[in-house]
This record gives structure tokens, sequence and C-alpha cells, in this order.
């Protein structure tokens, strides 16, 4: 008689012990769909942006690759500009304008002076991160929009998921993993019922 009880003692602790595994196991999973859903809702905001405010006409959006004006904006941040309302700019604006220096490549610098000519206004612009002004003056027809705001470390993102491995790793793998997390849970309580089924018969 005291064998069977404790032989139905120790069934009831390892089931305990099934049981809280079970539930950890659970916890885990529940964790590890949250954090994927949260990377993922991340990366379809950053393609929304990447694909709506290119098109929008008041605004453009630009990654920052380069530290001159770090800390303000940090390297690796996407930057919004407003393309329409560039008429009024003064000094302390931050501008982005085609830069003949570096074979007109976008440069996003803090205007520290604005001058006048016969051609119109003329800006001196510096890095916040750049000991000297820069070179050469930038003309307003070659402005493209001024500075609003920015999301720091969004443009490393939005270049690795542009790459071939970069959409494989971020975006197709993990939903590959818990899609078939998904399906061998959804399987695993089909057996269950199953078994259930035939017990109760």
């Amino acid at each position: 008689m005291k064998i069977a009880k404790l032989i139905h003692k120790t069934l009831i602790i390892d089931q305990g012990r099934k049981l809280n595994k079970s539930i950890e196991l659970q916890k885990l999973r529940i964790t590890l769909i949250w954090m994927f859903n949260t990377c993922l809702i991340g990366i379809v905001l950053s393609v929304l942006t990447i694909v709506l405010i290119p098109h929008t006409s008041n605004f453009e959006m630009l990654t920052v690759m380069s530290p001159s004006m770090s800390p303000t904006i940090p390297m690796g941040s996407v930057i919004i500009l407003d393309t329409e309302n560039i008429n009024e700019i003064i000094v302390g604006d931050i501008v982005t304008f085609r830069s003949f220096e570096i074979m007109e490549e976008n440069v996003t610098h803090r205007v520290v002076n604005v001058v006048g000519n016969r051609n119109g206004l003329m800006y001196r612009t510096q890095g916040d991160a750049n000991s000297a002004a820069d070179r050469d003056f930038v003309s307003h027809s070659s402005i493209n929009g001024k500075y609003l705001f920015h999301f720091p470390l969004v443009g490393y993102l939005i270049q690795f998921v542009r790459m071939p491995v970069g959409l494989l790793s971020v975006v197709i793998i993990p939903a590959l993993l818990v899609i078939v997390g998904e399906v061998r849970e959804l399987l695993k309580i089909f057996r269950d019922s199953k078994r259930f089924k035939y017990a109760k018969d």
C-alpha cells in the first residue's frame, strides 16, 4: 500500500514537472513570437517610409552615412527633408544640397552664413563635427531641402534589408521559423485532441 502511494506521488510530481516545463516553453514561445512581430513591424514601417516618402511631393528621405553632423544627426540615420519650404533659409538651419566638391553627392550640413550677390543668396555651410566650414558657398538652386527630423540607425537597417542576405536573415528566415513553429503547434493540438477522443471512447 505504501509503495502504491509512493508510486502515485512520484507520478503526480513528474506530471507537475512536465506541466511546468510545458508552461515555461509556452512562455518562451510567446516571447519569441512577440520579439519577431516587433521586429517585423519595425521593418514594415521602415519599408513603408522608404516607399511612401520619396513619392510625397513636399518631403524627401535620405540616409546619412557620414559623421560630419554628429552628434546632431548620427551616422546611419535616415533624415526627412522639407523640399517645399526652402525659400526662407537662415543661419542655423540644416540643409541638404548637391556638393560639387564631392562629385555632386548630397551633403547635409548646417548653414553658418548667408550672403547675397548678383546671383542671389549664397550659403556657407559646415558640419557640426567639422572644424572648418565647407570650401565653397552653396547656391539656392543647389539646395534639395531643409532638415526636419531623423530616425537614428534606421539607415543601417534599410541598407542591410536591401541586400539579399539582409532580406533573407531579417525577414524570410524568421518568418519561416514562426510558420513552422505554428504548424507544429497545430499538429500537436490535433494529435492531442485525437488521443483524447480515443481515450474517451
